[in-house]
C-alpha cells in the first residue's frame, strides 16, 4: 500500500494547490480532490472551478458533494457558496457515524460516492449516508449503473450497501439514496488489464409510474433483452417527475462494464433500446477490459493501492483525476498509451553468448519480469511463433517481460522490438559481453540438454551483433 503520504504529520503538510480549469475543466477534479484530502488530512485549495462549463464556480450538486466530505473529516471551509470559483479544504481526523446532505436540485447523488468513498473506506467505524437529490440525470452514472456496475468492484475493496432508495428524475428530483459503509482494507494491487471473458449478461429499465399505462419500461427491457437474449428487469417508481432510464451490464470474473441511457424526447423506447444494446455491445468488443466510465472512478484506487488497468479509453476526466492523484500521492501512475499502472512495463531483451550469464542477471535484476525464452519452449514445433505469442500475452496484460535468448542479430530482435512498440511498451537490451572463451568453458561444465553443441556456439558467435539505439532500443546497457 501507498503510504508514504502518512509519513508527515498533515499540519505540516504544504497546502496542495489545484487548478479546475485542466483538461475537462468541470467537476470531477473538485470531487477526486475532496476523497483525496478526506483521506490522506491533506489540505488542498482548488482555483478556477469549473472554468471550463458555461455555467463555472460551483452549482448545487457540488456544494453538496464539499459539504458531505466536510462532515467525514471535519474539515474548515472557506469560498463553500454558490458559484464560488475558489474553495479550501482543510480536513481533520476522519469521523464514523451519520451524515446527511440535500442536493436541493436534481443534480446527481450518484456522483457525490466519488468525492466520498476512499474517505469512508478509511473510516474508524461504519458509516450511515442519505444524499437527497437526482438518481438518473444527465451527465452522470444512472442509480442502476452504480449499483450494477461501479458497486460490485468497490465491495471487494470495503463493504458497501443500499439501505434505501427513491428515484428522482429532472427537473424536480427529490430523490433519495441511502446507504452503509464499513471501513475496508485497501492493500489488494489492482490487477485488470487482461482481456476481459463478458458473460452473464443484464439490466434494468425504470420509469416512472405515470408511464406504465404505455408500457415503457417493459418496452425498453423487451427490445433490449431480445437484442442481448438476456434477461432485462421492469420497475415503476413513484418520482416527482416523469423519467425513464435503461441500464445495461456484462459480467467478467472480477468486474462489468456496462451503460445507463435516459429516455428522450423524439425517441421511441425501442430506439432507447436498442441505441444502448449497441453501446454495450461496442464495450464488449474491446480487447481492453475497464470502459471509459469505469475508468476515471478507478483512478484514485490505482494511486492508493497500486497494480495496473487497462482503459477503453482515457477521458478528459480520468486525465484529470490522474494530475489530482498524482498531486496528493505523488506520481505513482504512468501511463503507456492504454495501460495506466504502477509496476514495471517494458520489454528486456537479453543479448549474449550462450553461458554469458544472462539467466543469471534476469534472475537477480528482474524478479517481477515475467520470463519468456525459447529454452523453455523446447517440446513448440515453433518455438519463435510461440514466444512471440507468450510476450504478446504478457504485454496485452500490463506485464513486463524479459526475453532471455541469445537474440544474436539485428533481425532476431526486430520483432521483439515492434512488439513492444505496438503495445506501448519501453524496450530495452541488455548486452551480457562476456569473452567468448569463458562462455564456452562455461558450457564445458554443464550437463545433459543444457550443454551447447560446438557448432551451436560457433553460429550464434558469428552472428553476434551488439544491439544499438538506432535499431529502436530506448537503452543499451552493456555488463
Amino acid at each position: 500500500m501507498w503510504l508514504t503520504q502518512f509519513s508527515i504529520p498533515a499540519t505540516l503538510l504544504p497546502v496542495i494547490e489545484l487548478r479546475g480549469d485542466i483538461h475537462e475543466g468541470g467537476g470531477q477534479i473538485l470531487r477526486t480532490a475532496l476523497a483525496l484530502a478526506a483521506r490522506t488530512g491533506q489540505a488542498f485549495r482548488l482555483t478556477h472551478i469549473r472554468a471550463g462549463r458555461s455555467r463555472p464556480g460551483l452549482q448545487a450538486q457540488h456544494l453538496a458533494a464539499v459539504r458531505l466530505a466536510a462532515q467525514l473529516c471535519n474539515a474548515r471551509l472557506r469560498g463553500d457558496a454558490l458559484h464560488s470559483t475558489e474553495l479550501s479544504f482543510e480536513p481533520g481526523p476522519l469521523r464514523r457515524g451519520s451524515f446527511q446532505v440535500d442536493i436541493d436540485t436534481a443534480g446527481s447523488m450518484t456522483l457525490l460516492l466519488q468525492a466520498t468513498f476512499w474517505a469512508l473506506a478509511a473510516a474508524p467505524g461504519p458509516c450511515e449516508v442519505e444524499v437527497r437529490g437526482g438518481s438518473d440525470v444527465s451527465w452522470s452514472p444512472p442509480l442502476d449503473y452504480l449499483e450494477e456496475v461501479t458497486l460490485p468492484l468497490y465491495r471487494e475493496l470495503a463493504p458497501i450497501e443500499t439501505v434505501e432508495k427513491k428515484r428522482g428524475f429532472f427537473p424536480k428530483g427529490q430523490g433519495l439514496w441511502r446507504f452503509r459503509s464499513q471501513p475496508g482494507d485497501l492493500t489488494t494491487p489492482l490487477d485488470l488489464a487482461a482481456p476481459p471473458q463478458w458473460r452473464n449478461l443484464g439490466g434494468r429499465a425504470v420509469a416512472a409510474r405515470d408511464l406504465s399505462e404505455r408500457r415503457v419500461a417493459e418496452r425498453l427491457a423487451e427490445r433490449a433483452g431480445a437484442l442481448l437474449e438476456a434477461p432485462v428487469e421492469v420497475e415503476y417508481a413513484r418520482s416527482a417527475s416523469t423519467g425513464t432510464a435503461l441500464t445495461l451490464w456484462a459480467e467478467d470474473e472480477r468486474l462489468r462494464c456496462g451503460v445507463g441511457v435516459l429516455g428522450e424526447k423524439g425517441k421511441s423506447s425501442e430506439q432507447v433500446a436498442e441505441a444502448a444494446v449497441f453501446r454495450l455491445r461496442e464495450k464488449m468488443e474491446r480487447t481492453e477490459p475497464v470502459e471509459e466510465y469505469l475508468a476515471d472512478q478507478l483512478v484514485p484506487l490505482l494511486a492508493l493501492v497500486g497494480g495496473r488497468m487497462r482503459c477503453q479509453e482515457l477521458s478528459p476526466h480520468c486525465l484529470a483525476n490522474l494530475e489530482v492523484a498524482a498531486a496528493f500521492l505523488g506520481p505513482r501512475i504512468r501511463r503507456f498509451d492504454s495501460l495506466l499502472t504502477t509496476l514495471p512495463y517494458e520489454v528486456v531483451v537479453m543479448v549474449g553468448l550462450q553461458a554469458s550469464g544472462k539467466s543469471t542477471y534476469a534472475r537477480s535484476h528482474l524478479p517481477q519480469h515475467r520470463l519468456v525464452s525459447k529454452d523453455l519452449l523446447r517440446n513448440n514445433s515453433n518455438r519463435q511463433r510461440r514466444q512471440m505469442q507468450l510476450l504478446e500475452k504478457a504485454l496485452q496484460a500490463g506485464e513486463a517481460v524479459v526475453v532471455d535468448n541469445t537474440n544474436p542479430a539485428i533481425e532476431d530482435r526486430q520483432p521483439l522490438i515492434e512488439a513492444a512498440r505496438k503495445w506501448g511498451a519501453p524496450v530495452r537490451a541488455v548486452f551480457v559481453d562476456t569473452p567468448r572463451e569463458l562462455c564456452w568453458e562455461r558450457n564445458a561444465t554443464r550437463e545433459g540438454a543444457a550443454r551447447v553443441p560446438e557448432v551451436g556456439l560457433k553460429v550464434v558467435h558469428s552472428r553476434l551483433q551488439p544491439p544499438t539505439l538506432e535499431e529502436g532500443f530506448s537503452e543499451v546497457l552493456r555488463l
